[in-house]
């Protein structure tokens, strides 16, 4: 799953992720409303939930931050399914830190999203 405002940055992603993992199934919100609500959705359905997150940060009406807080109510079998990777711009050393304390938040990323990043991912070496 990509949450980004940016339409280009989840064009650009998905095409990095589609490089190294061509066959997965790729959803894109523009909003953290909107994706929290596809979770909300689909809470009793875990077949519909993603294994993997890409969550910007600095987002209009629910940051990445409140996407991380109010993802943090939903399920536990939901929760433990997902693992949620900050992907940004920002240079903010309090972001980061914030991102890379959070229990939920396997990394920060800095944007843009490269094929080897997408490889470690893949191999599992992010907290």
């Amino acid at each position: 799953m990509l949450i980004d405002d940016v339409e280009m940055d989840l064009y650009i992603n998905q095409y990095v992720i589609k490089k190294k993992w061509e066959d997965c199934i790729i959803q894109k919100f523009t909003s953290g409303i909107d994706a929290f609500a596809y979770f909300k959705n689909n809470e009793n359905q875990l077949e519909n939930i993603p294994d993997i997150i890409f969550l910007d940060i600095n987002m209009p009406l629910m940051n990445g931050f409140e996407f991380v807080e109010a993802f943090k109510t939903l399920k536990e079998n939901l929760k433990s399914k997902c693992a949620i990777y900050i992907l940004s711009s920002s240079f903010n050393p309090l972001e980061i830190k914030r991102a890379n304390e959070d229990p939920y938040i396997k990394a920060f990323i800095e944007k843009p999203l490269t094929a080897d990043v997408v490889s470690v991912i893949n191999h599992g070496f992010f907290r």
